[in-house]
């Protein structure tokens, strides 16, 4: 049931299962909203758009950025060298990526299978320590999310190619994978994503 009254904007929901008489019951089943409220959700809604799109975008983009930067000069970097031969410099970038590929799938893997089993333990310990190890746990899931992107990246290029034919195979053999899998939402989604989930859901 919802009802309006004038001259003030508050609007009344009584709940499914919930009746007349019993609606004033304390903690009661009358959910209320003004006017005031919903220029308040508003605001929130800008600040969280300003604040995700201002703020953590870029500083996404900056680790990621400075992550694949370092695996280029740890990961069998390239002979800058002017002697150096180019089928060398291919080697080095095939071996960097699937190193990179294989560390980021089975670290990804191992953390996924034991992220409840690491935070039962972690909840167990001091507030500084659970805050150092939420942290620590999500700078390596993140550093191998980089990794396994990288390696793909790399991998893709090298195997590949970079002809129009075979990237347009590869394009509309991903797609037609993704929409199969109905999965076609992860093609707007970001690299990372803020997870919040919890042991109890």
């Amino acid at each position: 049931v919802i009802s309006i009254k004038k001259p003030f904007t508050v609007f009344s929901l009584i709940r499914p299962g919930c009746n007349q008489s019993n609606k004033q019951i304390s903690g009661g089943c009358i959910m209320t909203w003004t006017s005031s409220s919903k220029w308040r959700g508003a605001l929130l809604d800008a600040a969280d758009f300003l604040w995700s799109s201002l703020l953590v975008a870029p500083l996404v983009v900056l680790f990621w950025r400075g992550t694949w930067d370092i695996l280029n000069e740890m990961v069998y970097p390239l002979d800058l060298n002017k002697d150096a031969f180019e089928a060398e410099n291919d080697r080095r970038r095939q071996l960097s990526g699937i190193i990179c590929y294989l560390f980021g799938l089975f670290t990804r893997i191992f953390l996924d299978l034991g992220k409840f089993h690491i935070g039962e333990f972690i909840a167990q310990k001091p507030n500084f320590l659970k805050s150092l190890g939420g942290l620590v746990f999500t700078g390596i899931y993140s550093f191998s999310g980089v990794s396994f992107w990288r390696g793909i990246w790399l991998l893709m290029i090298e195997d590949v190619g970079e002809k129009t034919t075979q990237l347009t195979i590869v394009l509309i053999g991903s797609l037609l994978v993704i929409l199969f899998s109905k999965v076609a939402r992860s093609l707007i989604s970001s690299p990372l994503a803020l997870c919040l989930d919890y042991h109890e859901n």
